[in-house]
């Protein structure tokens, strides 16, 4: 009918007579991650994972809690297992660009201290790369990129580490991101990956063209 906070107050006192019941105790936990978050506690969507391990909801709003409290390698690790529970529903769509807001959060706060030059690097180096692949190399290059891509890349951890088939050794996060970025741009320009290097771009191509 509408009455979010009655339902919600009736829900909560069902979990308080039997908080051991698995069909109840998730709804708190999604009620914390999808209504205001900042307000509400970890413990019921923690107590949802715990009685409901299969459950990929409980753990895409543990995952956006974890986010949205700023504890980052909880919130990635968590995203990881909600996508990884099945990997082709909405909800692991929905973890996928939780995990990416997470990165771009992340690369933001960097910009903020460092400079992102590195971003620069690794996108001149990918438009060099590709300067000289065949036309057929280059489009099995992307979409290798595109499937490791899809769970999203570790862009705020410099261990971070990931190896495609179509190049030697392996990159970390930010490389990744920064070659599937000119990949998808060379193959349809205003492409959105979900994260933001146009500036990055913008500079490299600049230095590509004066480095011919």
């Amino acid at each position: 009918m509408g009455c979010h906070d009655e339902a919600v107050g009736v829900l909560r006192a069902a979990v308080r007579q039997d908080d051991r019941n698995p069909l109840g105790a998730p709804e708190p936990g999604r009620d914390a991650a999808s209504d205001r978050p900042g307000r509400r506690s970890h413990s019921a969507l923690e107590a949802a994972t715990r009685l409901l391990p299969g459950d990929q909801l409980a753990w895409l709003g543990l995952a956006d809690a974890h986010r949205l409290a700023g504890k980052t390698k909880e919130a990635e690790r968590t995203y990881r297992t909600a996508i990884e529970i099945n990997p082709h529903t909405e909800l692991a769509e929905k973890a996928r660009r939780g995990s990416n807001l997470l990165a771009q959060s992340g690369f933001a706060r960097t910009q903020q201290v460092f400079s992102r030059q590195d971003a620069v690097h690794y996108c001149l180096a990918a438009m060099k790369r590709y300067a000289q692949m065949s036309p057929g190399d280059f489009q099995k290059l992307t979409l290798e990129l595109a499937v490791v891509g899809r769970d999203g890349f570790k862009v705020h951890d410099p261990a971070s580490r990931y190896h495609v088939k179509g190049l030697d050794g392996e990159y970390s996060g930010l490389a990744m991101v920064c070659l599937l970025y000119v990949a998808m741009q060379r193959m349809a320009p205003g492409t959105n990956i979900g994260f933001d290097l146009a500036a990055e771009y913008e500079e490299a191509k600049k230095l590509f063209t004066a480095t011919g």
